[in-house]
Formats: C-alpha cells, sequence, structure tokens
C-alpha cells in the first residue's frame, strides 16, 4: 500500500510540475496547496543532486529506472524513501532545514541547483 501511495503522489507532483500551475498565482504558491511545499522541492533537487554522486543512483538516473524496476524519476519526488536507501524519506520543514544547516547547503529553486558553503 505504501508504495501505491507513493505512486499515486508522484503521478500527482509530475502533474503540478509539468504544467508550470505556480505560474498562474503571484505570491502564493499553488505548489504548497496541492501539497508539494517548497520545502519538499528542494529535497527532489537535493535528491537528484545525490543520485547523480551515488554509485547505484548514477545508473538509475542514466535508465531512469531503479533495480526494483520503479521509474526513478518518479521515486525522487514522493515522499518515501528509495527501496535501496540511495536517499531517505523527505524530511519535515524543520527537519530539513536543521539538515540544509548542518550540512551547509542552499538550495537554489529557479536553477534547481544546490549550494554547498565551504567555510
Amino acid at each position: 500500500m505504501k508504495n501505491v501511495l507513493a505512486f499515486l503522489q508522484s503521478k500527482w507532483r509530475r502533474f503540478i510540475t509539468k504544467y508550470n500551475l505556480d505560474t498562474f498565482l503571484d505570491e502564493v504558491s499553488i505548489g504548497e496547496y496541492l501539497s508539494f511545499p517548497k520545502f519538499k522541492q528542494e529535497q527532489v533537487i537535493w535528491r537528484r543532486a545525490y543520485l547523480e554522486t551515488h554509485a547505484q543512483g548514477k545508473i538509475c538516473l542514466q535508465n531512469n529506472e531503479c533495480p526494483c524496476k520503479c521509474v526513478t524519476s518518479e521515486v525522487i519526488i514522493s515522499d518515501p524513501s528509495c527501496d535501496k536507501g540511495c536517499f531517505p524519506d523527505m524530511l519535515g520543514e524543520k527537519e530539513w532545514e536543521e539538515f540544509k544547516t548542518r550540512n551547509r547547503i542552499k538550495v537554489d529553486l529557479n536553477y534547481k541547483k544546490i549550494i554547498k558553503y565551504v567555510n
């Protein structure tokens, strides 16, 4: 059941991001109302960047298929973690802010990049 919910969630989030529904609103993000808040969008960007440096993750990204036969681009945008443990479950907003502080990163949502601070 967990995998079914994750599958439906990823399809919904794919729909939200595919059609850029945020552009129809000014300051209020439709993603916030459709359960894809900015802190989760940031985690999707982090997950992708992390997979680019992970041995199995590189293969998953290249084939867009995980060893479990799930579609990688959909696994990345759902809340549960990868079955192979390539990345953790999505964190809550407070935990995500702590993670970014502890790991000295910032996520640029416009360019979909991770900025790592060195000092």
